[in-house]
């Protein structure tokens, strides 16, 4: 009966399958590509991969040969620590360092191993390391999540000059679907320690499969949604199928590939605990995920471990819609309500405070800094948003002082007042900045100020202006009168009370003398009681009279001319009467044709007109008093 048990079971362990499999390898004979040199740290002991072995000569020591066990020993491509100072000046590269100098270094595998299926992972590799204890030396790190983490082993390489071989398997190692390792380098500057530094080579990574039974696990291919919007955290019900039998506490695990369909680092997005040979996990991919199109799903066990296969197509998630739009000028709260533009690409939505399809209305959103958002989005559904802000500021105040009447013969005025300066006037009989009352004709009219400050806020004021009627003025047409004429007063002037002005005129009095011979133009002028003025206008001539006959002049002279206080006249014939006028025409002093001597003390000093009288005739000439 004994031999019958023994014999069931050895039929029992037959029925399963173990097989060993490699799961990396590296001899460094095609160069460093699987791996990333250098990935993090500091200083000039640097990791390289060449088959460099020659020393220098009393200085650096040959690195060691290699047994032969490596591949292409004894001088193969082997990854080590070289001090790149040395290197670049003696072109001695081989496993050395600067000891004089702090350097800490990694080298680590460039993509994560999938090992999500094997069981007794190990690692071997060939290495040597002298250095120094805790002075110069390496260690070995790894990581099951990818890289994201590291954790050393605990050994530390040091005081080794001949090529070793090493082997380490830990259970961490097992069913880690992204498994990775990196070598370190550590020296301090004390100057200690002993070449050759830290070198590895034939590296073997190997792990065993099956052991477990037959079991599988299928992926449904029909997930939903297929495509979704980068930033969006999404839902997706996992459906499966498995067959073989799954042990108590095992747990089914959705895993989110990366973008180009690789499970070398996987993101477990759903769970389900569960034994049963079928079952829909909820999986939740996070909104972080990068956008991709090339997504795919599965499914894995825990106990025991099993991949299985992925959903089959690939899922997308699309990149959001790069959204842009343009700064905001400041506005004015009185400025019309206007259309928003500048954001990118064209076809979005505006919205925020203020805003009606499309158009900003800057009373509607009131004075203050207001935020607008401009929202687009795709032909397949992914929206993004761009802001900006815009400033609405509470505009100018505009003020236009009261007009004063104005006279519609007083001609164009200059219209001031308006503040803040600087801006322009509209109105009837405006041009500019001035008022033609002639244009505008009588009346009153509304003219307006407008001013638009650097913003573009714009203000107004209106006053009015009222155009009274000037008064008409006329003036009589003059006779001609001679050079020799006494001066007289001008007449003929309506309304009455107005000037005289003109060349000869003065105080309203003609003096042909002064104007001389000529035509000449005589202006009068009248002021209302409104303070409109009108004028008129008639032409004077002065004749030369020094032809006319002189017998009808009275010959006389006047002494001295001009004088202080008194004058004599001397004359041909019997004076009868004198008369001394002022330049209005007004007679001030008069005296009998017997007086010789005529005293004019009492008179201011001016021009005045002596006029004689003398059998029938009568003559003037002028007196200047001093």
């Amino acid at each position: 009966m004994k031999k019958i048990t023994i014999l069931l079971a050895g039929l029992l362990l037959g029925s399963f399958s173990f097989s060993q499999i490699t799961l990396f390898s590296d001899d460094f004979e095609s160069g460093s590509g699987q791996w990333t040199l250098n990935s993090s740290g500091s200083g000039a002991n640097n990791w390289v991969v060449n088959n460099n072995y020659l020393g220098f000569a009393g200085l650096i020591p040959d690195t060691p040969p290699q047994p032969g066990g490596i591949t292409n020993s004894p001088q193969s491509f082997y990854m080590h620590i070289t001090n790149t100072t040395v290197c670049g000046g003696l072109a001695t590269c081989n496993a050395n360092y600067e000891a004089g100098a702090t350097s800490d270094w990694y080298t680590q595998i460039t993509t994560p191993i999938d090992a999500s299926t094997a069981t007794n992972v190990t690692l071997s590799f060939w290495y040597l390391c002298q250095g120094l204890t805790n002075v110069a030396f390496g260690t070995l790190e790894y990581s099951v999540n990818g890289g994201t983490s590291w954790t050393p082993t605990g050994t530390v390489y040091q005081n080794t000059g001949a090529w070793t071989q090493e082997t380490v398997s830990l259970p961490a190692w097992d069913n880690v679907a992204a498994l990775s390792f990196r070598f370190r380098w550590e020296n301090t500057s004390s100057g200690a320690g002993t070449d050759p530094s830290f070198s590895i080579d034939q590296i073997l990574i190997q792990g065993t499969t099956g052991g477990g039974g037959s079991n599988s696990i299928t992926t449904g291919t029909s997930l939903t949604p297929a495509a979704w919007c980068e930033g969006s955290t999404t839902t997706i019900n996992v459906d499966f199928t498995s067959t073989g039998t799954f042990n108590g506490g095992n747990i089914y695990s959705a895993e989110l590939s990366d973008a180009t369909g690789s499970f070398a680092a996987p993101t477990v997005v759903g769970t389900l605990a569960s034994t049963a040979n079928s079952g829909t996990i909820t999986a939740i991919i996070p909104g972080a995920t990068p956008a991709g199109t090339g997504y795919r799903i599965r499914v894995v066990s825990d106990n025991p471990a099993t991949v299985g296969s992925d959903n089959g197509s690939d899922l997308t998630i699309e990149t959001l819609p790069t959204v842009t739009m343009q700064q905001f000028s400041d506005v004015c709260v009185s400025s019309a309500s206007f259309a928003l533009t500048g954001g990118s690409p064209s076809g979005g939505t505006y919205s925020g405070t203020g805003v009606s399809g499309g158009n900003f209305d800057p009373a509607a959103a009131g004075v203050g800094t207001h935020t607008i958002t401009y929202t687009y989005t795709t032909g397949t559904g992914c929206t993004n948003i761009a802001t900006e802000t815009i400033t609405v500021t509470s505009g100018i105040t505009v003020t236009q002082a009261p007009f004063s009447n104005v006279c519609s013969t007083g001609g164009v005025v200059t219209l001031v007042g308006g503040s803040p300066a600087g801006g322009t006037y509209s109105g009837t009989g405006v041009t500019g900045i001035q008022f033609d009352p002639s244009v505008s004709g009588l009346g009153s009219f509304p003219l307006t100020y407008t001013y638009t400050d650097v913003n573009g806020c714009s203000g107004s004021a209106t006053e009015t202006i009222t155009v009274i009627e000037g008064p008409g003025v006329t003036l009589d047409l003059f006779s001609n009168v001679c050079d020799t004429d006494p001066f007289f007063t001008l007449t003929g002037g309506t309304p009455s009370n107005g000037t005289y002005s003109g060349p000869g005129v003065t105080g309203g009095v003609f003096d042909p003398a002064t104007a001389g011979v000529g035509t000449h133009t005589i202006t009068y002028t009248f002021t209302d009681g409104n303070g409109c003025d009108g004028t008129a206008n008639q032409t004077i001539t002065v004749d030369d009279c020094a032809s006319l006959d002189e017998e009808n002049l009275i010959a006389f002279t006047i002494s001295p001319n001009p004088t202080n206080n008194t004058f004599q006249i001397v004359s041909q014939v019997t004076i009868d009467h004198v008369m001394l006028l002022d330049m209005s025409g007004r007679v001030i002093k008069e005296f009998n044709g017997s007086t010789t001597n005529y005293s004019i003390q009492e008179l201011p000093s001016g021009v005045y007109m002596v006029r004689v009288e003398a059998e029938g005739l009568m003559q003037d000439q002028r007196l200047i008093k001093q």
